[in-house]
């Protein structure tokens, strides 16, 4: 990893992890001068992007800058295998439990086509995450997520670069 993508994730890092204090209900981000630029909380997020009844997951960009973006995730069940060809992502699990599969760090960055989720996941390890896990998931690692139990996981994900739908590859079976 380039001196350059370690700097990046760890901006990141610290963006999600303000946000995490945020969700308290405190400011999360600031401007250059110290005022404050947005006020996010769990329960504003909870109310403007509700999972509706027969609908398993929602994810929703709430805030962008130049070199990221940040996304609310709330999911009752599977998100299927995937990986981002160019974006790093953090993730701070605000509620509920998961078990996150993670492939080899790295290895899918640039591929095109698709490997199967089989091949892409073949020594991947598995992790269980709570309030409070946070995770950094280098572009090109297969990653999936069962959560356990009733309770939704509700979690944060900042992307860096800011995300794009095209960056994201779901894995065949």
């Amino acid at each position: 990893m380039t001196a350059r993508r370690m700097t990046t994730m760890a901006s990141a890092v610290v963006l999600t992890l303000g946000l995490a204090v945020g969700l308290a209900g405190l400011q999360v981000l600031w401007a250059a001068d110290g005022s404050p630029l947005v006020e996010i909380t769990l329960d504003s997020l909870m109310a403007a992007y509700p999972l509706k009844e027969g609908t398993a997951s929602k994810s929703a960009e709430v805030g962008r800058l130049e070199g990221s973006s940040v996304h609310y995730l709330v999911t009752k069940s599977t998100v299927r295998a995937h990986f981002h060809r160019g974006r790093d992502e953090v993730v701070y699990v605000v509620q509920g439990k998961a078990t996150v599969t993670l492939g080899t760090p790295g290895a899918l960055a640039g591929t095109d086509p698709a490997p199967s989720a089989r091949q892409a996941m073949s020594g991947a390890r598995r992790v269980q995450v709570r309030q409070g896990s946070v995770l950094l998931i280098p572009r090109g690692t297969a990653h999936q997520v069962e959560v356990i139990g009733q309770q939704p996981l509700v979690a944060m994900s900042v992307f860096s670069p800011p995300f794009s739908d095209n960056d994201r590859v779901f894995l065949s079976e």
